[in-house]
């Protein structure tokens, strides 16, 4: 009777140690797929902040721009035009 009940343990110690392992090994696929998904978001992230100027080169943009546009202002000042308009007499 000893013996019936010693395999009775085993084997559901064993059933639960499997079980457990299953969980875990589950729980192992779903943080490489988001470690993956993370990976992929940063790689993406990182093209995107290598695409974008500086902040430095940003501010230059931006001090050459304002300059240009202020240059453009009118050096003389406009040109008066009169017209004339004549009748005929009748």
């Amino acid at each position: 009777m000893c013996t019936t009940n010693h395999q009775g343990n085993r084997k559901s110690y064993s059933e639960d140690s499997q079980n457990h392992i299953r969980r875990q090994r589950e729980t192992i696929e779903k943080l490489k797929a988001d470690n993956q998904a993370l990976k992929n978001e940063m790689a993406l992230e990182l093209k995107d902040a290598a695409l974008a100027p500086q902040p430095t080169v940003q501010a230059e943009i931006t001090k050459l721009q304002v300059g240009r546009t202020q240059r453009r202002a009118p050096r003389h000042p406009p040109r008066r035009v009169s017209v004339c308009v004549y009748s005929k007499p009748d």
